[in-house]
């Protein structure tokens, strides 16, 4: 067989197609005939198989030609067919015998049936020819009964916008070839529903397919709405019509039934497909008061928008572990957010990380954190005279991960890295992070105050290095957390700098903050002026939320989330806000 023969039977295949007699091409003085077709039943991994069979002979006679000339087995259930079962079963394997033109032609075995599939397919026509220009006046916008109840503006923008993508969609029809083919994929696949003439009349398009067409055409598909998908079933009836038209087909009763009774499944197409820019919106922040705060207006992140951000976080992770690297050249409008799942679109390069992490990987790695510092965070997130909890200490640390560039060439140091990058602060719900240094304080005095053999010790008994802590509680204008902090150090003797201090007065405000932020009534009684705990946690974090990062990387770096740490940190990074999208 030659290797075009070869490419034809593979279509002929692949496209599902069931030709009962066909040749190669007009040269082709042998025809192929079907003889069986077995169909799996089951999943892969299990089932059971069926048959069909042709009958040539019976009790050593010719089958005659008005009968039914095939039969279904399965196991020892063996009983007659029709020729349309067969064609309408889902073949696993296609079995063709060799014989020349006019035996099968005057075979007794060919029915009146099989006569006319074979009339309709005598060669596999040129699907790679010119490209089918589209009847760009029945592409326009369409008019259809509006219900008064409805924006009418919202509707004829969308209307609009949709009608561009009817021109693309016809083009994707006509020219999409998958890698290393030639041949128009959907092209093919519609002349294959023409010719079989009976079975599905849905032509099931890949989303994947759409994107990697046009970007643009995949997203209106996916936002555009049952109006669009509509309009798109119109313009492949039409399609189908002119690829009729230009193959010369004749059009049988079935044939015009298919092209009106066409319909399109869409698969694994998301629910919403949004660039970044648009997921994110124009509001990220919501004002929040603290009570006894003096200082720079304090805003919060939207929960929707850091889980967003913190998936980009992790796609970016999850390429570094495979080894792709965009070396930082990616921006804003290069990232898509689909289904909760945040996705580069742009394509990384592949880097050495075994049997470690290449030195050009690192700098690699180092450069996309920094493009999502520079690029997401401080574009989107900083403005002056306002104050996000932990995004400034964030920012610093993405925009700096040179400073742990000895980490890469540790794997569990590595892991544990990642683990900060994904679970940072900035990601978490307010009471997360409490939480988690009230659980870090409670593990340290778990031992007695000399054990100092533990690793959860010695890195707590440590003083701060990136700035002194008890200096920045001068600074401290917050009412509430001065009472808490004096509360135990009335002679400011108590604290010193090592970081298990800090710790602990986080621990204090979790515990005793709200005892101090009543305010008395003319009647004698105390009204609680605290709204949320969460004032208490982002009062603490608005001075010392430097040092907290410079705790929680201290832990890390020595591998201390283990043992009594260890459920305290499973529950701090299970903490996440839900997406949206």
């Amino acid at each position: 067989m030659s290797e075009r023969q070869y490419c034809t039977a593979l279509r002929l295949l692949w496209s599902s197609l069931f030709p009962v007699i066909f040749r190669f091409d007009e040269n082709d003085n042998n025809t192929y005939r079907l003889v069986g077709v077995a169909q799996h039943i089951g999943v892969r991994e299990a089932g059971h198989y069926i048959v069909y069979v042709r009958a040539s002979k019976m009790n050593d006679q010719e089958h005659q030609t008005n009968d039914k000339s095939w039969f279904y087995a399965s196991d020892e259930i063996i009983r007659e067919a029709s020729l349309q079962e067969v064609l309408e079963c889902e073949a696993y394997i296609l079995f063709y015998e060799r014989c020349s033109n006019h035996d099968a032609q005057s075979s007794a075995n060919v029915t009146c049936e099989e006569s006319r599939l074979a009339n309709l397919l005598p060669t596999l026509p040129n699907l790679d020819g010119d490209s089918i220009r589209p009847p760009m006046d029945d592409l326009v916008p369409w008019a259809e009964q509006r219900n008064p109840s409805r924006d009418k503006r919202r509707e004829q923008v969308a209307d609009k916008k949709n009608a561009t993508l009817l021109p693309m969609f016809w083009e994707f029809l006509d020219e999409f070839t998958l890698s290393g083919e030639t041949m128009p994929y959907y092209r093919f696949q519609l002349w294959g529903m023409l010719v079989r003439g009976s079975g599905s009349r849905e032509l099931p398009i890949l989303y994947s397919h759409l994107l990697s067409r046009s970007k643009d055409l995949a997203m209106g598909v996916c936002n555009g709405g049952e109006r669009l998908r509509v309009k798109l079933t119109e313009i492949a009836r039409k399609y189908m019509l002119e690829l009729v038209t230009s193959l010369s087909m004749v059009v049988t009763d079935s044939t015009r039934n298919l092209m009106q009774q066409l319909e399109l499944r869409f698969l694994e197409m998301p629910t919403k497909h949004e660039e970044l820019t648009e997921s994110l919106g124009a509001a990220l922040l919501r004002e929040m008061d603290v009570y006894g705060h003096v200082g720079d207006q304090i805003m919060i992140p939207l929960p929707d928008k850091c889980a967003v951000i913190q998936g980009l976080t992790e796609h970016v992770i999850s390429k570094h572990r495979d080894g792709y690297s965009w070396e930082g050249d990616f921006g804003i409008e290069d990232v898509d957010v689909y289904d909760g799942k945040v996705v580069i679109t742009k394509s990384p390069k592949l880097f050495e990380i075994l049997p470690q992490i290449s030195p050009e990987m690192v700098t690699a790695m180092e450069k996309d954190f920094d493009s999502i510092a520079i690029k997401v965070l401080k574009k989107k997130f900083t403005h002056s005279d306002i104050y996000v909890p932990y995004l400034l200490p964030f920012h610093r640390f993405l925009s700096g991960m040179e400073r742990y560039a000895k980490w890469w060439s540790d794997r569990v140091m590595t892991k544990d890295l990642r683990e900060l990058i994904l679970h940072f602060p900035f990601y978490k719900p307010l009471r997360a992070r409490m939480n988690l240094l009230v659980g870090i304080f409670d593990a340290w005095r778990s031992f007695d105050g000399k054990d100092m053999s533990t690793l959860i010790k010695k890195i707590l008994e440590r003083a701060p290095h990136a700035s002194a802590w008890l200096d920045e509680m001068k600074n401290v204008e917050n009412q509430i957390i001065l009472d808490v902090f004096c509360y135990k150090d009335k002679n400011l003797s108590y604290y010193e700098e090592k970081l298990h201090f800090m710790v602990e007065l986080f621990r204090h405000l979790a515990v005793h903050g709200t005892e101090k932020s009543f305010e008395y009534q003319y009647d004698g009684s105390r009204k609680q002026m605290v709204q949320t705990l969460d004032e208490l946690e982002v009062g603490g974090a608005y001075y010392l939320e430097g040092v907290v990062v410079e705790a929680l990387t201290a832990l890390l770096e020595e591998s201390a989330m283990k043992d009594m740490l260890e459920s305290v940190w499973e529950c701090y990074k299970n903490c996440n806000f839900p997406s949206q999208n």
